[in-house]
């Protein structure tokens, strides 16, 4: 059994994405009984506002990861809160299709298409962002996916509910949800440790003289360089 789990997970790997476009109506999925629910929850180890600068320049974000971290991932900016996530073993696309803050709270809503070996899916993931007594950020996100085969959702969804014998398809929708969230932390305990070595990284690496600029002076801002 425990085998068959563990080839259930690994089928929903990244293999053989062909993207998909739309995202309209996805937030329909919060109510749908048929999604695949996850929940999640943790922190961002950087300052609030560091926190939802990177949040806010997705692509920027993901290839800092790439660089500092060994994301596997390249992210391409396709248009407004559109972005592209792609490596050799193929690519999906998401949008953020709500974006909602106050002085110390923000919400994002961002829908996900793609396929996997199985077929094609869609998501519904909801980002809710706090200050924390640390100055830092504590969140919790929800994710409702449906795939596209109707078999394949039932078997999934049903298996999942189950204790001890559904936890490795919880953790992969678990570890999916959260990707956005560990390249943050990934980029920040590199850069946190050694900030110059982490910004001549980015300076050779290729990024634009204007997103150089950006982190440079956000590692400023932050206390973690001098101003020269």
């Amino acid at each position: 059994m425990k085998q068959t789990l563990a080839m259930i997970a690994l089928c929903l790997g990244l293999t053989g994405i062909h993207p998909l476009n739309v995202h309209a109506g996805l937030e329909s999925l919060t109510n749908d009984t048929r999604a695949i629910k996850s929940y999640t929850n943790g922190k961002i180890t950087v300052p609030y506002n560091m926190g939802t600068n990177y949040l806010g320049k997705v692509a920027l974000l993901g290839n800092l990861a790439r660089a500092l971290a060994d994301s596997p991932y390249s992210v391409k900016e396709e248009g407004t809160n559109k972005f592209l996530f792609y490596n050799s073993s193929g690519e999906s696309r998401f949008e953020i299709i709500e974006d909602t803050s106050t002085s110390n709270t923000f919400r994002k809503v961002v829908g996900v298409t793609g396929s996997r070996s199985f077929g094609r899916f869609k998501a519904c993931m909801i980002l809710n962002c706090q200050s924390n007594s640390a100055g830092q950020i504590d969140y919790n996100s929800e994710m409702y996916t449906r795939l596209g085969s109707s078999f394949w959702n039932a078997l999934v969804r049903n298996l999942a509910s189950i204790p001890l014998i559904g936890q490795p398809i919880k953790h992969f929708f678990e570890k999916e949800q959260d990707g956005v969230v560990m390249m943050i932390n990934n980029v920040a305990e590199r850069v946190f440790d050694n900030p110059h070595e982490a910004l001549e990284t980015i300076e050779n690496y290729g990024f634009t003289g204007e997103d150089i600029l950006y982190v440079k002076r956000s590692l400023i801002e932050n206390g973690f360089l001098e101003n020269e």
